[in-house]
Parts: C-alpha cells; sequence; structure tokens
C-alpha cells in the first residue's frame, strides 16, 4: 500500500507539470498567431502534438499558421487530422474550405462550405464561397439554387446579385444576366466586379460604344489596369477611332510594358496604319519573350519581305486586327482570391498568352552533405566509409562519394545520413531517380530529417511533381527549415 501511494506521489506531480507545459505551449503558439509570427506558432504546437497527439486543437492552430504562410496542402493535412479527431469542429471545415480553394479542389472545398453553412447561417462569405466553388466545378445548377437561397435572405446585395449574374452567365441565360448586372449596378453604381462583367458581356456581344462605356467607368476607378485599357482600345478601334484607340494602347504599355495582348494589337494597328517601323518594334519586344516568338516571327518575316495580304487585308478592320488575340469572353472569365479575406475580383485573362511556368526547381540549391557527430560515430561502429565519403563530396568527386557511400550502408544501412549524403552525390551528376530513392531511405531510416525533406522536394520540383513537391516542403518547414514555406508560395499551381 505504501509503494502504491509512492508511485502516486511522483506520478501525480508529473502529470500536473506535463498538462501545465501542454497548455503553457498552446497559449504560446496563440500569441505567436495572433503576433504574426507564424514559425514560431508551428514550433509551438509541434511540442504539442508529440507529446499529445490526440489534442485536435493543436491541429487546428498548426493549420491556421500554415494557411497564412501560403502551406496549403499541409494546413489541409492538419485540418483533416482535426475533423478525424472531432467532426464537429466546424471552424475546421471552414479553413479547410478555403485550403482547397487556394488548391483548386473546388469540390472537395464545395463539401467543406455546404459542412459550414449548418452552424454559420448567416455569415454571406461562406454562402458565397460555396457557390464560387460549385461554379469552378461546373454544378451550375446547384450554384444557381444556392444563390437563390441567398437572395432571399440577402435580396439585396450586390454581392449576391453579383453571384446570380455569373450563375445566368454559366447557364447561358443572356437576358436575364443583362437585367440582374443592371439591377446591381443600380444598388451600387460603383461595383467593380459587376461594371467589369458588364463591359466583358457587351464586348463578347460586338457592343462596341456600350462596352466602351462601361469600360472607362471602370477605368475612372482603377486607371491603372493595362488589361482594360486595352480592351476599350479595341472597342475605340471598332468605332473607327484610330487615334483615341492607339492613346489607350500606349498608355497600357507605358504602364505594363509586357502585356501582349497590347504589343500585338498595337503592332498590327501600327503595320495597319503604315508605321512599319514601329510594328517591327513592338514584334521584337514580343519575340524577346521566347514563350510568344512563334507568330510575332511569322508576321515579322511576312513584313519584312512585304507580304502583306498574308498578315491582314489592307483596309482596316476590327476583326483582322483582333484575330490573333484572345480578347472574346468565351472561356477567359477568371477569379481571383485574396488570401483569406473570402473576397473575389475578376479579371479577364488571355488564354492564348498564358505566362511561361519559370523553373523554379532551378533557382534553390540542394542543402549540402551532412557530417556525423562523434556520438553518431561511436554509435555507429566508426564507419570509416563515411568519412571518406563525406571527404569525396567535399572535393567533388562524386562518383568517388558514390562508391564510399554504398559501401557504408552495405556496412551500416541504416544510417540515415549516408543516404542522404549519397542523394547529394546522384543530384550532382544528374542522376535524380537514385537520388530520390536514396532521400526516400533517408527519411526511412528517420522520418524527421528536415533536410531530406527539403532535398526531395526540390528534386520532385526537377521532376514535375509539383504536389509532391509542396508536400514535402511542408513538412520540412514543420520541421524547421522556414526557408521552405517561401518555396511553397512560389510553387505554381
Amino acid at each position: 500500500m505504501k509503494f502504491l501511494w509512492l508511485i502516486a506521489l511522483f506520478v501525480f506531480p508529473s502529470l500536473v507539470f506535463s498538462q501545465y507545459n501542454i497548455s503553457k505551449f498552446i497559449e504560446a503558439g496563440k500569441n505567436a498567431l495572433e503576433y504574426k509570427d507564424y514559425t514560431s506558432a508551428i514550433k509551438y504546437f509541434n511540442n504539442v502534438i508529440d507529446n499529445r497527439p490526440k489534442i485536435h486543437e493543436a491541429y487546428y492552430f498548426r493549420g491556421k499558421a500554415k494557411y497564412y504562410l501560403g502551406d496549403f496542402s499541409g494546413s489541409e493535412a492538419d485540418l483533416t487530422e482535426v475533423l478525424n479527431l472531432n467532426p464537429y469542429y466546424y471552424d475546421a471545415y471552414e479553413l479547410r474550405g478555403s485550403c482547397r480553394m487556394h488548391l483548386h479542389k473546388y469540390k472537395e472545398a464545395a463539401n467543406d462550405y455546404s459542412r459550414s453553412t449548418t452552424y454559420k447561417t448567416d455569415d454571406i462569405n461562406i454562402w458565397y464561397n460555396w457557390v464560387y466553388c460549385l461554379l469552378e466545378s461546373g454544378d451550375y445548377e446547384l450554384a444557381d439554387n444556392i444563390t437563390n437561397q441567398m437572395l432571399s435572405k440577402w435580396h439585396e446585395s450586390p454581392r449576391v446579385l453579383f453571384l446570380k449574374s455569373l450563375c445566368l452567365y454559366s447557364l447561358n441565360q443572356t437576358q436575364a444576366l443583362d437585367a440582374i448586372l443592371d439591377y446591381c449596378l443600380s444598388l451600387d453604381p460603383f461595383n467593380i466586379d459587376a461594371l467589369n462583367f458588364k463591359a466583358h458581356n457587351l464586348f463578347s456581344h460586338g457592343k462596341w460604344q456600350e462596352s466602351e462605356q462601361y469600360f472607362t467607368r471602370f477605368l475612372h476607378l482603377y486607371p491603372s489596369n493595362s488589361d482594360k485599357l486595352v480592351y476599350r482600345g479595341l472597342c475605340l478601334l471598332a468605332q473607327g477611332k484610330i487615334s483615341e484607340s492607339l492613346k489607350d494602347l500606349n498608355t497600357a504599355l507605358s504602364i505594363s510594358p509586357k502585356n501582349i495582348i497590347g504589343l500585338y494589337n498595337r503592332a498590327l494597328l501600327y503595320y495597319s496604319t503604315d508605321k512599319t517601323k514601329y510594328s517591327i518594334e513592338d514584334l521584337k519586344t514580343i519575340i524577346a519573350q521566347s514563350e510568344y516568338s512563334d507568330v510575332a516571327s511569322r508576321i515579322l518575316n511576312s513584313i519584312v519581305n512585304y507580304k502583306r495580304e498574308v498578315i491582314i487585308k489592307p483596309e482596316l478592320s476590327f476583326n483582322n486586327l483582333r484575330k490573333l488575340s484572345d480578347s472574346t469572353f468565351e472561356n477567359t472569365y477568371k477569379y481571383v482570391i485574396y488570401d483569406d479575406k473570402y473576397i473575389f475580383s475578376n479579371i479577364i485573362s488571355p488564354n492564348t498568352f498564358s505566362s511561361k511556368e519559370l523553373d523554379f526547381s532551378q533557382m534553390y540549391s540542394l542543402l549540402p552533405p551532412l557530417n556525423l557527430t562523434s556520438y553518431q560515430f561511436e554509435a555507429y561502429n566508426n564507419p570509416q566509409s563515411f568519412i571518406k565519403g563525406y571527404e569525396s563530396l567535399l572535393m567533388k568527386d562524386y562518383l568517388m562519394a558514390i562508391k564510399y557511400f554504398t559501401q557504408c550502408n552495405n556496412e551500416n544501412n541504416y544510417i540515415s545520413e549516408s543516404y542522404y549524403n549519397r542523394s547529394y552525390a546522384y543530384a550532382q551528376i544528374n542522376n535524380f531517380e537514385k537520388s530520390l530513392s536514396d532521400l526516400n531511405n533517408a527519411i526511412r531510416y528517420n522520418n524527421n530529417f528536415a533536410e531530406a525533406y527539403y532535398n526531395r522536394g526540390l528534386l520532385y520540383l526537377r521532376l514535375k511533381n509539383t504536389e509532391a513537391a509542396r508536400k514535402d516542403f511542408s513538412k520540412a518547414g514543420e520541421l524547421g527549415i522556414d526557408f521552405a514555406y517561401r518555396i511553397i508560395k512560389e510553387i505554381p499551381l
């Protein structure tokens, strides 16, 4: 009996102390979140999860920190764990829905927002995002039905009316679309989304004068929007206002010199008005951007060789002038998500000249090889092959390094640093397949090997497996390599 009391005497205080530490870490993590120190917040919640893996709040707040760092895949995984532990933690559905929107997982995001509306019935932002996801996933009829429910709650909300116009457009109900847009603008004449939509809708139907008026209203609010200046320039051109059109194109290109649609149309306008010298300059500017060079090169070749009829008819024709630009309204409507604010704006982004993806994997180097500490050498029975392999890496003799690390792996096949270093050597001779295999083994023997996750993320990027790369960078960031979060933000979706 005394023995049991002695156990209780030692165990109970330790449990209280442990619980105190957990609470302390949670509060510290929340404070770090409040002060926007997201990487520190992740470290605090890591401590909680390591000691109490069933506390769902720790996953939620760590997921929130990852979200603000732009690590949407990592955040989604944490929020999924929250809901596995507690399916009634409804804040997690809302935040996971936002993560999935950023990841373009619109069907899954719509399901999350649907769940969210069951407990936040009067939050217009959640309803708005739900409809947005339904539209993006092609479920137009359901989106329209949900929007009707929203109109019964917020019947004079310009945001909801604009959302209704998107549903009508998707369902090809053009007459009702015009009426809704007009009603929306009567309630809010400065609604930028409605002005933009109205202008492009008129543009797509060839109503140049009316379209010009709405682009002008838009430009009063955002005078530096180069895309809208280009479109208004095309409207003016269609009405025969050559000098005004050229003025808009010039202004657009002074704001955004690489606006491809502006450059193409100005080049053709110059050419059609016998200003061949300026036309050639614009075409050369386009050719300098290699992803757009093919069409521009053919036009330039035709101009230089006086093959005028190949490019365009001598008379000024609007349809001919815009034939090389994706200026039509169909299939160009896009949304932009501004972080966690649940505010949506829309732009027209010409798909024909989409930006070339930058190879981010070439911007960053692999983390360097690692040596073993004296303690590790002792634990691994002093592997001399590891020492020689590491020295070979320092001398950049990668083939010899591979030989020594292979010997080390045969002698001690559980040294994660040996696989990591051999992976580095393989990567230097561009054998990414074997490099990746070695990193898999390094992580297998040490699943908290931050450098291995980071390097594997870079290899996945080079192999164009961006989803796997995001997951590895998320894990590397979680384990302390904060720079990994910067890369996650730059990886194109």
